[in-house]
């Protein structure tokens, strides 16, 4: 599993995973909801609207999502990066979809019609660091070792950047 998200009236915890899925799964009980299929490769990131009708996913082939929470519908496909999809989110009025991608750049989608609006640039790829892309399982073993840095109070390293630490803290994003 490589991504979750939880919609607005905290009913449902939305995953996504390796397998090409998202899926919504009701907290209280642990049903399984509905499973949404279409990503070919992982699903990297979700989200879920402000109103809770939507939830938006990430993959590995390239696309944003929007689909119907209700009935799992397929609704808009978001087509543009260069690589894989790693970051979705919502603005708070609901009007538009924002994705980050390994090309480095994040989009801004207008949710109604699905065209992209605004294309943000400036970071570099993933792989400019010579580290890789940190979900990729072949990269992840072929990684190099470097110097650690010195972890703080509020730091943690992780297993998928065991060189890089990782703040810790609490906010709303509405991304996963």
């Amino acid at each position: 599993m490589w991504a979750v998200a939880v919609t607005p009236d905290g009913r449902q915890i939305v995953t996504g995973g390796e397998d090409g899925t998202a899926r919504p799964w009701d907290r209280t009980s642990g049903q399984l909801q509905t499973t949404l299929t279409g990503h070919a490769g992982w699903v990297t990131a979700v989200a879920v609207t402000p109103d809770g009708r939507q939830i938006v996913t990430g993959g590995e082939d390239g696309t944003a999502r929007l689909w119907d929470r209700t009935s799992g519908q397929l609704q808009t496909t978001l087509t543009g990066h260069a690589g894989w999809v790693t970051a979705v989110a919502v603005t708070p009025d609901g009007r538009q979809i924002v994705t980050g991608g390994e090309d480095g750049t994040a989009r801004l989608w207008d949710r109604t019609s699905g065209q992209l609006q605004t294309t943000l640039t400036g970071h570099t790829d993933w792989g400019a660091g010579g580290g890789g892309h940190p979900r990729r399982p072949a990269d992840r073993h072929r990684r190099r070792r470097r110097h650690r840095p010195a972890v703080g109070p509020h730091q943690r390293p992780t297993a998928d950047h065991p060189d890089r630490p990782h703040r810790l803290g609490v906010g709303g994003g509405g991304h996963s």
